[in-house]
């Protein structure tokens, strides 16, 4: 069975390294690449036809929802990438569009690496993933073991006690 090729695109490099990690743990997910701005995701989504992209909305020179944009209009492209938004964005409006626009998930920051692992294998079709088959990962894994962020941490309690996350 063919590796699901995936495509990172964030403006933060420790984000960008924390999808690296997580996505060589995975032996059916190859990373093909990475972009830290829009416009290179745009190039790099022509060029190396990813099967799904992991994008970040806020973004220096084009946001992730022009990101998207420009994919779903661009007719030269051999296949349309299955687009999985993760974001630190909670707006209504913001997810409104996203999902106008074809993405297929919406996942907030900070993120289980278990939840984006499931997401990219439901998206690409493969029935026989199971997340039970993965590792436990720390929960705040979008930030350093030294460091404490109390935002991280609120948000942490406010999902685990089922507040829409827009809801601050």
């Amino acid at each position: 069975m063919e590796k699901i090729r995936v495509l990172t695109v964030d403006d933060n490099v420790r984000v960008l390294e924390l999808y690296e990690e997580l996505l060589k743990s995975d032996g059916a997910i190859e990373l093909v690449g990475r972009a830290e701005d829009g416009t290179e995701a745009v190039k790099k989504v022509k060029e190396l036809q990813p099967d799904v992209v992991l994008l970040d909305i806020i973004m220096p020179k084009l946001d992730g929802i022009g990101v998207l944009e420009h994919i779903r209009k661009d007719t030269e492209l051999k296949k349309q990438p299955k687009v999985i938004v993760v974001t630190a964005i909670g707006q209504e409006r913001v997810t409104e569009s996203v999902f106008a626009l074809g993405a297929s998930f919406y996942i907030m920051k900070p993120f289980e690496g278990s939840v984006v692992l499931q997401r990219i294998h439901q998206v690409a079709g493969n029935g026989n993933f199971c997340s039970a088959d993965l590792p436990l990962r720390k929960k705040n894994e979008i930030t350093s073991k030294n460091e404490s962020n109390l935002e991280v941490d609120v948000t942490d309690i406010i999902h685990e006690i089922g507040v829409p996350a827009h809801i601050k």
